[in-house]
């Protein structure tokens, strides 16, 4: 069982001590700028990491390192604390940072996640409201990500978990890759959203689909701040449904990711995540909103 706690603040917070070590992504925007900015200035040390869709396998510091080596990386820095930054981090790395530090005993993680002030891509015209975040995707029937993707079981009971977004088109390819029914769905929105009217384009943008494959009935709601909303959401999935795989589908919050990404490591048998790697668009928010910091305990 896995125990999250959670605090924000709107403005600068003083974290009280310095971490051995952080580890953040990409710098393409405000917010990620300034979450980058703030590990490398409460920890001793940090380190940039990046997933290579191309070569799959990581790039630390500008070094490609296979995703099985990383374990025994993190292991030989003998660090007792950690940042990471998953404002900047997507979803692989994020994945694969979690289940390394999981053999790590009693270190002490924070994560770090910075809201966007906004989004960028607005349209005027209230029907067609949409963000736009990403440059291109890769798609679910592309190349998995080494030590965490297992192909999908379409012989044995199942049930996919997606936690939603903006960006409708991702939720119609994963319904059409794995040609999944309704019975086999659950549906979550993060509500509430980062900010009122938020959920509305996240709905709006998926509810095309919803309503073609007839998914309005399974949908439920998370907030999309909380690691421990999708947590519960999760283990709720869990307990009451008598599949041999559960899949996450984690194409929404960040938060919400995280949160998955700790089920996973709570369970890691019969827990599977799908991803379709998308490439994000730089400048793809504006300006610096609320900062969450979340840290986790594995209890046994």
């Amino acid at each position: 069982m896995i125990d999250v706690k959670a605090a924000f603040h709107d403005a600068d917070y003083v974290l009280p001590k310095s971490f051995d070590l952080g580890i953040f992504g990409s710098s393409i925007d405000d917010r990620t700028q300034y979450s980058i900015q703030y590990v490398e200035k409460y920890t001793n040390s940090s380190i940039e990491l990046i997933y290579d869709k191309e070569q799959l396998n990581l790039v630390v510091n500008g070094d490609s390192i296979e995703c099985h080596n990383f374990p025994i990386y993190l292991k030989e820095k003998n660090i007792s604390s950690l940042i990471l930054d998953s404002t900047s981090l997507d979803v692989p790395e994020l994945a694969l940072v979690i289940k390394a530090i999981a053999s790590i005993p009693k270190l002490e993680v924070l994560i770090l996640y910075v809201e966007p002030e906004n989004y960028s891509g607005n349209s005027p015209i209230f029907e067609q409201e949409t963000f736009t975040l990403s440059d291109s995707i890769i798609g679910f029937e592309g190349d998995g990500i080494p030590t965490i993707s297992l192909p999908v079981d379409s012989h044995s009971p199942r049930k996919f978990v997606f936690f939603l977004g903006f960006e409708g088109t991702r939720l119609l390819n994963a319904i059409e890759t794995y040609d999944v029914s309704e019975d086999e769905a659950k549906i979550v929105f993060g509500v509430p959203a980062f900010q009122s009217g938020w959920e509305s384009k996240s709905i709006r943008s998926n509810m095309p689909t919803l309503k073609e494959y007839k998914f309005k009935g399974r949908i439920s709601y998370c907030s999309a701040s909380s690691p421990k909303s999708a947590l519960a959401i999760l283990r709720e999935a869990g307990s009451s449904e008598s599949c041999e795989h559960i899949y996450v589908v984690p194409i929404g919050t960040k938060p919400n990711t995280v949160g998955a990404l700790l089920y996973i490591l709570e369970k890691p048998e019969g827990i599977r995540l799908l991803y379709d790697q998308p490439k994000k668009k730089v400048g793809r928010s504006s300006g610096v909103g609320r900062k969450h910091f979340y840290m986790f305990t594995i209890l046994q």
